[in-house]
């Protein structure tokens, strides 16, 4: 029956919610809730409502949000002297200087995104579950920085 559902077939929102979200997390309610909103097409036959996987997709990428973009402010002047520092979303800091000391703002704003994420190191995982990144992340720590974990052992 799985195989007969096409992208345009009308699926009541239970049945889409469980097919387009198989390891849970959305509801029939969720879906009504979208909506109502407008971000997800629905047809009403019989007083039920209907929806089809295209329209789920569409509503995902309707809902997609913007990850916050991370860099440099300048902060607006108080008295004389205004100052620059790393901006990461909502949040931002200072170094203390202006507008003539980007380059220190810049080391700041590379230390703060190096602090920022810490690497998981979990041993014994499913190798599909370890990002492309991380293994960079971890050859450039131990090995390319001259701090392998293989000479300590030594």
């Amino acid at each position: 029956m799985i195989d007969a559902i096409k992208d345009d077939t009308p699926l009541c929102l239970s049945d889409a919610a469980a097919l387009a979200f198989p390891h849970g997390g959305m509801t029939a309610r969720v879906l009504r809730r979208e909506a109502v909103k407008g971000t997800l097409a629905v047809s009403r036959i019989a007083g039920k409502d209907y929806t089809t996987l295209a329209a789920i997709r569409g509503m995902i990428e309707r809902c997609r949000v913007e990850a916050k973009a991370h860099g440099l402010w300048l902060k607006p002047a108080k008295g004389p002297r205004r100052s620059i520092g790393p901006k990461d979303g909502k949040r931002r800091t200072s170094t203390g200087g202006g507008p003539s000391e980007l380059e220190a703002a810049e080391r700041k704003l590379r230390e703060y995104l190096a602090n920022k994420y810490q690497l998981p190191r979990i041993k014994q995982r499913d190798p599909s579950d370890v990002r492309v990144a991380d293994v960079i992340k971890i050859y450039a720590d131990d090995v390319a920085s001259g701090d392998s974990r293989d000479r300590e052992a030594s």
